[in-house]
């Protein structure tokens, strides 16, 4: 005879399927082990892999060999390229000083022709190593200029003069006039005046 609803919810479950108590604890004790070994699961399937393994793998550094190691290749480097880049430097240096004069030259020129006056520049002058602007008298027009730390006025043709026209004359030597500037390596750089006032540097 087919049953009713009403006699399904009188149904009594079976004995064997209700969880008794001394199942219930042996489940709390085997979870609360788990979380005692503080098991970690890993996806994709994987075995469970413990955390304090993982922990102790991430704070594994870098052995004394291998430190050793890394600090002689730094060293190496260092000693490699330290005198290239200490030349380069100096090199700089130089370039910055030469500009610099050829740059005065060629102020010196534009004041002689804006002001219609004669002008003269003057080098290792006051003292040495430094280069003034001044009138055809030998008055200051502006101040006296040093050149950068490691260059060196070599060899000059001699002072300069400009007249009113911009042209160029030499208080002493020959044309064109030749002002050459020396780096602690030996290196050079050669300033160039024309008579036409031309200033080149190479």
């Amino acid at each position: 005879m087919p049953s009713t609803p009403d006699q399904g919810k009188n149904l009594v479950r079976p004995a064997s399927l209700v969880p008794t108590k001394s199942v219930i604890a042996r489940y709390r004790t085997r979870h609360r082990r788990l979380i005692a070994h503080d098991f970690s699961g890993v996806y994709g399937g994987t075995h469970l892999v413990s955390a304090h393994d993982m922990s102790a793998a991430r704070n594994d550094g870098f052995t004394l060999v291998e430190l050793l190691l890394v600090v002689g290749l730094i060293a190496v480097l260092a000693a490699t390229t330290a005198p290239s880049i200490a030349g380069g430097m100096r090199r700089f240096t130089l370039t910055s000083a030469s500009q610099q004069v050829a740059s005065t030259i060629r102020t010196a020129r534009y004041q002689a022709v804006g002001r219609n006056t004669t002008i003269r520049v003057r080098f290792d002058y006051p003292d040495a190593g430094q280069y003034q602007i001044l009138d055809g008298s030998d008055a200051e027009v502006g101040p006296a200029k040093s050149l950068l730390e490691g260059a060196a006025f070599s060899s000059v043709s001699g002072d300069i003069e400009i007249d009113p026209q911009g042209r160029v004359t030499a208080l002493a030597g020959t044309m064109p006039a030749t002002i050459v500037l020396a780096g602690p390596d030996a290196d050079t750089r050669t300033i160039s005046v024309s008579r036409s006032g031309r200033v080149e540097l190479p």
